[in-house]
C-alpha cells in the first residue's frame, strides 16, 4: 500500500471512530434527590432515584441503537428538562415508567422507529414541548397513564412519519387520561390519525394546527369533554377532518375543519353540543 493512500484511508475513517469514542455510556442517575446535567454525548440513560432532576444540555445527545435512548423509573416525583437530542434507531427515545412531575422538551425527543415519546402508566403531572416530539414509524407521543397538563407550544411539533402524531390510549385498566391538552403549535401524522384518543381529554384546546397528510386529523372513540378550536384541524387525503365514534360533549369552532374530499366531521358517536362560527365544511351525524 502507498503512503499516499494509506493517508487518505487513515484520514476517511479517523472521523468514524472519534465520534464512536465520544459517545460513551451515560452514567446511571439511581440516587434520591439527584441533580443531574448531562454535558456531553452519552449512550442509554436510565433515571432510577426518587425525586431527581435531570438536565440536557443544548448540543448533547443522548442515544442508543437498538433500544429506548432514556428510560424514566422513578417511583414518587422527578423533572426532565431536554435541551439537547434524545434519540434511538429503535423506539422509545424516551420511556416513562413512573410518576414523573415534569417533562420539558426545548430540544429533540426521537425514534426512528415507534413512539417518541411513551408515558406508560403512570401520572406526568406537566409535559411541555417547545422543540420536537416525533417518531419515524408511529406514534410521536404515546400515553397510555396520566397527564395533567399538556402544552405544545407554538414552536413545538409532536409528530409522526406514519400514523399517530399523539395517541391517548386505554390499554386494558390503564387510565388513559390527559385533563387538559393546549396546543397551538403542530401535532400530526405523515399518513392517518394527526391525534387520536381512545381514552379521555378532559379539555383539548386548539389554536395551531392538528392534521394528517391523508386521513383523520382527529380520530376519538373515547370521550372529549371540551374541545374549543381556533386553528386548524385537518385531512389532507379523502376523509374527515374529525372522525368521531365515541362522545364529545360540547364542540366549539371558531377555526377551520375540513376535509379535501369529504366530511370535516364525521360522527358516529354523540356531539351534545356544536358550536360554529368558523369554518366547517360539511358535517355528517347518524
Amino acid at each position: 500500500m502507498s503512503k499516499k493512500l494509506y493517508v487518505l484511508l487513515l484520514l476517511f475513517f479517523t472521523p468514524f471512530f472519534t465520534t464512536q469514542a465520544l459517545a460513551g455510556a451515560c452514567t446511571d442517575i439511581t440516587a434520591d434527590d439527584a441533580t443531574t446535567t448531562i454535558s456531553a454525548d452519552c449512550a442509554y440513560l436510565s433515571i432510577s432515584g426518587n425525586a431527581t432532576t435531570t438536565t440536557i444540555n443544548s448540543g448533547v445527545t443522548v442515544s442508543q441503537d437498538d433500544s429506548g435512548a432514556a428510560v424514566y423509573t422513578g417511583s414518587t416525583t422527578g423533572a426532565i428538562t431536554n435541551n439537547g437530542t434524545m434519540t434511538t434507531t429503535n423506539s422509545n427515545g424516551l420511556y416513562i415508567y413512573n410518576a414523573l412531575t415534569t417533562l420539558t422538551n426545548t430540544g429533540t425527543i426521537n425514534a426512528d422507529g415507534n413512539i417518541g415519546v411513551y408515558n406508560y402508566l403512570g401520572t406526568t403531572n406537566t409535559l411541555t414541548n417547545s422543540g420536537t416530539i416525533s417518531a419515524g414509524g408511529n406514534q410521536g407521543l404515546r400515553t397510555s397513564g396520566t397527564i395533567t397538563t399538556l402544552t405544545n407550544t407554538s414552536t413545538g411539533t409532536i409528530s409522526a412519519g406514519t400514523t399517530y402524531g399523539l395517541l391517548n390510549y386505554k390499554d386494558g385498566n390503564s387510565a388513559a387520561l390527559i385533563s387538559t391538552l393546549n396546543n397551538s403549535g403542530t401535532i400530526s401524522a405523515a399518513v392517518d390519525y394527526g391525534l387520536g384518543n381512545t381514552g379521555t381529554i378532559t379539555t383539548l384546546t386548539n389554536s395551531g394546527t392538528i392534521s394528517a397528510d391523508d386521513d383523520f386529523g382527529l380520530y376519538n372513540s373515547g370521550t372529549i369533554s371540551t374541545l374549543t378550536n381556533s386553528g386548524n384541524i385537518k385531512a389532507l387525503g379523502d376523509d374527515y377532518g374529525i372522525y368521531t365514534t365515541g362522545t364529545i360533549t360540547t364542540l366549539t369552532n371558531s377555526g377551520t375543519i375540513s376535509a379535501v374530499d369529504d366530511y370535516a366531521i364525521y360522527n358516529t358517536g354523540t356531539i351534545t353540543t356544536l358550536t360554529n362560527t368558523g369554518t366547517l365544511s360539511l358535517v355528517l351525524i347518524k
